[in-house]
């Protein structure tokens, strides 16, 4: 009998280029020169290189990719907690790691909607990768409900100046209580608690335990 024909082993597709269209939209040309539209189940972060994973046909790939967007914006604002607000950046900015009141109420201002007034800023932190700005305010109640926000005033690490933000913002009530973050030996006679979110003066006595 003659041997039946062997067929020759289909040749292994590999990536060779893509193209970010959108947050979600990759276009992918494989080494058959064929193009794809993937949709991604998460969205990118602006200017982050992202490690994605899609399928085309019943083949897996997984490639580094970066959505780029030329202009600095204020990709989000929400509250952590009810004492403080995050302003995030889809860039790095150009700010110092502590700025004091003063400082802060040059770049960002926060008016209530629901709950008439400005909220008096005392502090602005910058995060380790310089794209998250933390702002803790002076308030005997916390954040809840629809604010005005504005952020202006603001450069990127290569001298961007910041697309203006102003836009209604709505914060969820706090109904977390503070923890204890870490403990810190300052020295020899003095210890530093750090907590979750800002606290008041603690009422009474703080008491510290041996393990052993």
């Amino acid at each position: 009998p003659k041997p039946a024909p062997v067929e020759p082993p289909k040749p292994v597709l590999t990536i060779k280029t893509v193209e970010v269209q959108d947050p979600d939209k990759l276009r992918v040309v494989l080494s058959d020169d064929k193009a794809y539209i993937v949709t991604l189940k998460t969205p990118l972060v602006e200017n982050v290189e992202t490690e994605v994973t899609f399928e085309v046909g019943d083949k897996s790939y997984t490639t580094k990719v970066k959505y780029e967007v030329p202009d600095l914006k204020v990709a989000s604002v929400t509250n952590p907690n009810g004492g403080q607000i995050a302003i995030t950046f889809n860039q790095p900015v150009k700010l110092d790691a502590e700025l004091n009141a003063a400082a802060i109420a040059k770049l960002v201002s926060v008016t209530g909607i629901d709950r008439l007034g400005q909220v008096q800023l005392t502090k602005g932190q910058l995060s380790e990768d310089k794209r998250t700005l933390t702002v803790t305010i002076n308030a005997t109640t916390g954040l809840e409900g629809r604010y005005k926000v504005v952020v202006d005033g603001i450069e990127s690490s290569t001298a961007k100046k910041l697309v203006k933000y102003d836009d209604i913002a709505t914060f969820v009530a706090d109904k977390t209580a503070p923890a204890v973050l870490k403990v810190e030996n300052v020295s020899a006679t003095k210890v530093k608690v750090v907590f979750t979110e800002p606290v008041t003066n603690p009422v009474g006595l703080t008491q510290f335990k041996l393990v052993d």
